[in-house]
């Protein structure tokens, strides 16, 4: 089982049905059954150096590593890669910080369960990723039916700090997201 441990939380809940095929006896049977879904409200952030609006260097990726929206806090490797580029904010070229907010699915096994319930509260949880045959149906009536895997939800994907604006434009930008993707709103506007 491919199990992990994480600080983000459960934005929301719902119940999954899935499909498998096996063959018994030479015969094709369908299997259908039903699992709770918990989607895990996370985010990353990665470094890029930009130049006329186009990606030139792909760096480091951070992830919720500390909590929900730990990812963004980067601003000392961008300090010293503008540094190390002799990027101002002047120059033609930016380093700028992206960051994506998504739900991903995972699912608590009774193994994570017991763990979680007793597990300290400074600890990460622990879930699975749904496994590979766990497949959704998908019936449209032009074409057979396909099986696709739950899938990570991307809501957000923002630039969130720049080397082209000011220490207090980067402030507000970066605050402005936080406030809009704070985890309570997040939740409400899913659930509803």
């Amino acid at each position: 089982m491919d199990r992990f441990f994480t600080a983000c939380q459960v934005a929301k809940r719902t119940l999954e049905t899935f499909v498998q095929h096996f063959s018994i006896g030479g015969q094709q049977q369908r299997f259908a059954f039903t699992k709770e879904i918990l989607w895990l409200l996370s985010s990353e952030s990665q470094i890029l150096v930009m130049h006329g609006g186009k990606v030139l260097v792909e760096r480091e990726t951070h992830n919720d590593h500390h909590g929900y929206l730990s990812s963004m806090d980067m601003l000392d490797e961008c300090r010293s890669l503008a540094a190390a580029y002799s990027i101002t904010d002047e120059s033609s070229a930016s380093i700028v910080i992206k960051t994506t907010i998504f739900l991903d699915p995972a699912f608590e096994s009774p193994e994570n369960l017991l763990a979680n319930e007793r597990r300290p509260t400074n600890r990460k949880a622990v879930y699975s990723h749904p496994p590979e045959d766990w497949r959704t149906e998908l019936l449209t009536e032009d074409a057979p039916p396909t099986y696709p895997r739950l899938r990570r939800v991307v809501l957000a994907d923002e630039i969130t700090w720049s080397s082209k604006d000011t220490p207090q434009q980067n402030a507000s930008k970066a605050s402005a997201f936080r406030e809009r993707w704070a985890f309570e709103e997040v939740v409400d506007s899913v659930i509803a």
